[in-house]
């Protein structure tokens, strides 16, 4: 009688183990909200303009100290970085001075955080001084991150990116931009707000 229930119990701490393996927090944590491969493809519908914006990725290459996913948006490059907890966008500010683009601002900027946990809320600021012909600009790029609905299996995040720079002869603005993004599992992002600009997903290919 007592080995049988020793087999028991056994059994009963295994299928525990086992379940516990479907736990739903487990299943939000990791990059495939996000999913990089090469040749992964989507393409939105864009209610502004009417057209459509495809997004695919291109490889992997090194990028100030990361490596960077390479993902062209209609022909035009995007670099991020992935971690187990953490999706990172590259970001690079620039200013044109006497004709030509000098560059003032470039940093790694925490876009999506996993598990995904509804009213998690973070917080990031990113400074830097450049001096160009005697001057010091100062920009300083703010980003304010929260996870703010959830929908069947699709989570939503608010990413609000502040950018604000300062200098004597260069001048003095603020500039801020709301993004609102819907993430699927295994699919990415199916949809997009910002700046009165709406894009749908229409289709993918994730071989």
């Amino acid at each position: 009688m007592k080995h049988a229930y020793y087999l028991s119990s056994i059994i009963c701490y295994l299928l525990l183990l086992l379940g516990c393996s479907h736990d739903p927090l487990l299943q939000r944590a990791g990059t495939n909200y996000f999913p990089f491969a090469e040749e992964n493809t989507w393409v939105y519908f864009q209610s502004d303009s009417e057209d459509t914006i495809t997004l695919k990725v291109m490889g992997t290459e090194p990028l100030f100290q990361k490596e960077a996913w390479v993902l062209e948006r209609n022909g035009y490059p995007e670099y991020w970085w992935e971690s187990t907890r953490r999706i990172d966008k590259f970001y690079c500010e620039t200013i044109f001075v006497n004709g030509e683009e000098d560059t003032i601002i470039t940093c790694w900027i925490p876009w999506l955080h996993f598990p995904f946990v509804l009213d998690d809320m973070k917080d990031y600021t990113f400074e830097e001084k450049k001096c160009i012909l005697e001057d010091t600009i100062l920009t300083i790029i703010q980003v304010k991150y929260a996870v703010i609905a959830l929908k069947s299996d699709d989570y939503q995040i608010r990413v609000k990116l502040i950018k604000s720079r300062s200098s004597n002869n260069f001048g003095t603005y603020c500039d801020t931009t709301i993004y609102y993004e819907w993430y699927r599992q295994d699919v990415g992002m199916t949809e997009r707000t910002f700046n009165n600009t709406q894009e749908n997903l229409i289709e993918y290919s994730i071989p």
